[in-house]
């Protein structure tokens, strides 16, 4: 059941755009629904081999389709991208949304939204702003929603409800069942949020980029550092920032970070 029907609002193509692969997993009854093209930013391979595989049999599970970027590079390589405010990769992306949108006709992009809990993630959601800002320079009428990836959020920013009824439900079960490489995580979030396997929400974008702000990637990535696993943290200031602003700021007509969130929901 769709209590706010997106279909009504995509005149093509809708398309999806996730930082990791298995984030799709929190969308697949939409995604059955909605058959999008999935775009993946990395492999998944931080924390061993890359997962682009199980995420490609998700989709096609759901009647999704594979876009022309489906884990463009390994996590490593986008993280030495945010430390050095490289927009390359990033621009690879956007400009493949932006492509795929103009030949499917897409008028609504779904990507993860910013959460604190990854900096790819928060990424990610600007990747899609960009492309959406883009298209609206072009003159088409895209609309950019967002889908957390963890548990959380305001409830006034849904835009969109789908609750899955018990056939909808097990076939999602079955999905995330046969992606054994996040069968912890997902454990992990249904713990947190015991719903995610019969709701899925999308959400209108509400980040608005200020000065400062601690997401709990921050610290996670400083208790690396003190225990040597990684050489250098990542900070919002430094790094996530300025790389968001300095991408968001080619497409958009006003300031961004100035405590005004960029609107891309309508």
């Amino acid at each position: 059941m769709i209590l706010s029907d997106t279909r009504e609002a995509a005149g093509g193509r809708t398309l999806l755009l996730h930082a990791h692969p298995g984030h799709e997993l929190r969308l697949f009854g939409w995604m059955a629904q909605q058959k999008p093209t999935l775009f993946l930013m990395t492999d998944g391979s931080g924390a061993g081999a890359p997962r682009t595989h199980h995420s490609l049999q998700s989709a096609l599970r759901a009647g999704a389709r594979p876009g022309a970027v489906f884990g463009l590079a390994p996590d490593r390589d986008w993280y030495a991208a945010i430390l050095n405010t490289d927009l390359t990769m990033f621009d690879k992306v956007i400009s493949a949304i932006v492509e795929a949108a103009t030949a499917k006709g897409s008028t609504l992009i779904v990507s993860d939204a910013v959460d604190g809990y990854n900096p790819m993630h928060d990424l990610c959601e600007v990747v899609a702003a960009s492309a959406t800002l883009r298209l609206r320079r072009q003159g088409r009428d895209v609309s950019h929603l967002v889908a957390r990836a963890v548990a959380g959020g305001n409830s006034d920013d849904i835009v969109t409800e789908i609750r899955l009824d018990r056939d909808e439900q097990q076939r999602k079960q079955e999905a995330v069942d046969a992606y054994a490489s996040l069968a912890e995580e997902v454990q992990r979030l249904l713990d947190e949020d015991p719903a995610a396997l019969s709701r899925e929400r999308l959400r209108r974008p509400t980040f608005a980029w200020d000065a400062r702000w601690s997401p709990s990637w921050e610290s996670i990535g400083a208790s690396r550092v003190a225990a040597s696993k990684y050489t250098q943290r990542i900070e919002y200031e430094r790094h996530v920032r300025p790389l968001a602003l300095a991408l968001l700021e080619r497409w958009s007509a006003e300031p961004i970070g100035s405590g005004e969130r960029v609107d891309c929901a309508s």
